[in-house]
């Protein structure tokens, strides 16, 4: 998945605080630690995110707060700009996945991010999350497991009435 980094960086924030300043502040920081470093990382991508993630946990550790709701944050994350019916029922739908998500356990959550949604490979995900290569692949199929069971299909529009 291409695309401005800040974008990248601030959406793994988001998934991991799930609030926007929250996010915001994680990307800011993790922007400013890469122009501290005297030494360029070998894949600056993998590097913030394993930044944002520490910058997060130790605010978990301080703050003895885990798992704080999406909230309204969710209806935003598309920018799709066709027929208003069939944005409405992408953001719904999106919107439920997402919800399903973030009720993972923090492992699953974090490595499914990563490879469903910032498409980095298992060697990738591992050397981001500092797990084994097995232990990705265990985690995600977990995950997935999880996602398949909690995210049943929509009822459709006749099934409604």
């Amino acid at each position: 998945m291409d695309g401005d980094p800040w974008d990248r960086v601030y959406r793994f924030a988001l998934s991991l605080s799930r609030h926007t300043q929250d996010a915001e502040d994680l990307t800011q920081e993790c922007f400013l630690r890469i122009n501290r470093q005297t030494t360029p990382p070998e894949q600056p991508l993998a590097w913030c995110f394993r930044v944002v993630r520490n910058l997060w946990l130790d605010r978990c550790r301080q703050r003895e707060v885990r798992g704080e709701d999406a909230g309204q944050d969710l209806g935003s994350l598309s920018g799709n700009e066709r027929d208003p019916a069939v944005v409405a029922s992408f953001n719904e739908e999106l919107t439920r996945v997402w919800r399903h998500m973030m009720d993972l356990p923090d492992r699953q959550r974090e490595v499914l991010y990563l490879r469903a949604i910032e498409q980095m490979s298992a060697a990738e995900v591992a050397e981001t999350l500092q797990l084994s290569h097995a232990n990705v692949k265990a985690t995600l199929s977990l995950a997935r497991k999880r996602m398949r069971e909690t995210c049943d299909p929509m009822p459709s529009e006749e099934s409604r009435s």
